[in-house]
């Protein structure tokens, strides 16, 4: 029996596709996936990198590159290569064949499996139609299966894929043999910013590098997801004109440099934070996209807890100049600032002045005037402090809290009766607290303690986590049986099934059953009168009580642990059980 024929009839039985991708398998990756060895994504990338090479008459086996990449050691050598295949879907904007091809030969890929493409195609092909269908695949491939349909059905669903394919990943393919003009990089340009929105991804990163290393990546939820490799004089090209369009220097690559570049998207504009570093083999560009809509409500960012939405509704109704302290805190990546806008949105900003001091300016909040820190903080800390209350300001929001100067800067705005709000490194509410007191020594640690006492408001302390998908469903008795034995085991105990949800999966979130990400809460929220206050500073200052202490003494500090947050997001069904032991055991 001829491989061709072997393929033809077995092939459908080692394969889950349907018309929404494409599907690869392979036995040997079958086996690495099994024993956890690798990812599908990291294998997605080896197969990407070994079309480059090849292209580049370099012939490298996807085994190998996943040898050099370090996904993989020499011990796997002794995986059984002849384990049943597993099969993974290919994400929606990678085709098979260029849509030129699909379009005057009227046919659609389906899928690869071990070395042969099976196509959709109404007519027979010819020995030199198969030849350049084969060379124009994606992936390696010696045999073509072809599947006979009607005329009709091909075309619809060349439309269809039309439809879903990335502009970019079409673009990118028309260059690829050519020399790139001006109005091609203009379009190849505006289509990563366009993909990323549609990806609702954070950051671009961009990678340039000797072929095949140069990389178009995007975060999505917090993880890195590699989208597409790029010859590296196509690399080069999108790097000059970045940098000439985000007002950096172009012909540097030695020294790192920041910039800021806007375009526009479903009619509004976005910004863009272009940093770029020059690496040891190269350059990367990392950009953080700073979408306005995409900066949540306080009433959604805290739609699993009632009592924090309330005290941040009173929080922020300030009328007049009151001293006060707002910390948000919590790991790189966490989500601080976009939180600290969410409130920041809710002061009734054409009433008050309100001034931001960051570096750099993130999002553009209105009537609110934004300080670059560059712009003021080369000054003495005294000379700040000067410098800002020369502006009548009610309320003073810093970007960060990151040396003593600007924690004694923030102390003095206190002290003069502004509320104060702010982002600083921590990974709890206690060592926030703990954190901004180090910043302070000798007779100055114990004003910074009285002052505290009668100025904290709110201590902020934040992660971020995968959030179920909409094609979640109740949870059944029986489902929830399951969840109560697993969730007492970090300590949470639901009462009922009500509002518990399943994760299930669907083409939406590529049959993870996870899309978007949800914010987990640790917060301190003081709401005590005057006398309370005076009590709270003096017990501070004496250094006999710690922040704890004073927590379980008073009932106007409510604190809330992040397993209390957890249970209401598993409530509300914006969680299910395992994403909540994942969390808890961080």
């Amino acid at each position: 029996m001829s491989k061709l024929e072997q393929n033809q009839g077995s092939g459908d039985d080692d394969l889950t596709s349907n018309s929404q991708g494409t599907v690869i398998t392979n036995k040997v990756f079958g086996a690495y996936l099994k024993n956890g060895l690798v990812s599908k994504h990291q294998i997605d990338i080896a197969v990407k990198k070994r079309i480059v090479l090849s292209n580049l008459g370099r012939n490298i086996s996807v085994k190998e590159i996943l040898l050099q990449d370090k996904f993989i050691t020499s011990s796997v050598e002794g995986v059984d290569a002849q384990d049943k295949p597993i099969s993974f879907k290919k994400e929606e904007d990678t085709l098979l064949l260029p849509i030129s091809i699909c379009q005057y030969y009227k046919l659609v890929p389906l899928y690869v499996t071990d070395d042969a493409l099976t196509v959709m195609t109404s007519r027979p092909l010819n020995a030199n139609e198969k030849r350049k269908i084969l060379e124009s695949c994606i992936y390696k491939v010696n045999y073509l299966i072809i599947k006979l349909a009607s005329l009709q059905q091909v075309n619809a669903e060349i439309e269809r894929l039309k439809k879903i394919t990335a502009v970019l990943y079409m673009l990118l393919d028309e260059i690829r043999m050519s020399t790139i003009t001006p109005q091609q990089l203009s379009m190849v340009i505006y289509a990563i910013f366009t993909e990323a929105m549609k990806k609702r991804a954070s950051d671009i990163h961009l990678d340039k590098k000797a072929d095949p290393d140069s990389w178009i990546s995007y975060r999505i939820d917090g993880v890195l997801v590699q989208a597409h490799l790029v010859d590296n004089k196509i690399m080069s090209a999108i790097f000059a004109r970045i940098k000439i369009d985000a007002g950096l220097d172009a012909s540097n690559n030695r020294d790192a440099q920041d910039g800021r570049l806007s375009f526009e998207y479903a009619n509004r504009q976005i910004d863009l934070r272009v940093a770029s570093q020059p690496l040891a083999d190269g350059e990367t560009i990392a950009i953080r996209v700073l979408d306005p809509l995409a900066l949540p409500s306080f009433e959604k960012l805290f739609f699993a807890d009632l009592r924090i939405r309330s005290f941040v509704k009173l929080l922020t109704s300030v009328r007049a100049k009151t001293g006060s302290l707002v910390l948000f805190s919590g790991p790189t990546g966490s989500g601080k600032t976009t939180s600290l806008y969410a409130i920041a949105q809710n002061l009734p900003r054409d009433a008050l002045n309100v001034v931001t001091v960051e570096d750099p300016v993130e999002y553009k909040l209105p009537f609110a005037r934004q300080i670059q820190i560059n712009q003021i903080f080369h000054e003495t800390s005294r000379g700040t402090e000067r410098s800002l209350l020369r502006q009548d300001p009610d309320v003073i929001i810093l970007g960060e809290i990151r040396d003593a100067d600007t924690a004694h800067a923030a102390l003095k705005f206190m002290e003069s009766g502004h509320m104060v709000m702010a982002t600083i490194h921590a990974s709890s509410v206690m060592q926030t607290y703990d954190r901004f007191i180090s910043f302070f020594e000798g007779d100055g640690r114990r004003e910074a303690l009285v002052t505290l006492g009668h100025t904290l408001r709110l201590l902020f302390n934040q992660r971020l986590m995968k959030k179920l998908c909409t094609c979640a469903t109740p949870a059944t008795i029986s489902d929830f049986s399951v969840m109560q034995r697993e969730l007492a085991d970090i300590g949470i105990s639901l009462e009922s099934n009500a509002g518990i949800m399943v994760r299930h999966g669907c083409q939406k979130c590529n049959d993870e059953g996870t899309m978007g990400r949800v914010l987990v809460a640790e917060t301190l929220m003081v709401d005590i009168d005057d006398k309370t206050k005076s009590e709270v500073s003096m017990k501070l200052a004496s250094g006999t009580y710690s922040l704890l202490d004073l927590i379980n003494q008073y009932s106007g500090m409510t604190y809330t642990t992040r397993t209390d947050s957890i249970k209401n997001l598993l409530q509300v069904g914006a969680i299910d059980h395992i994403l909540a032991k994942e969390m808890l055991r961080v």
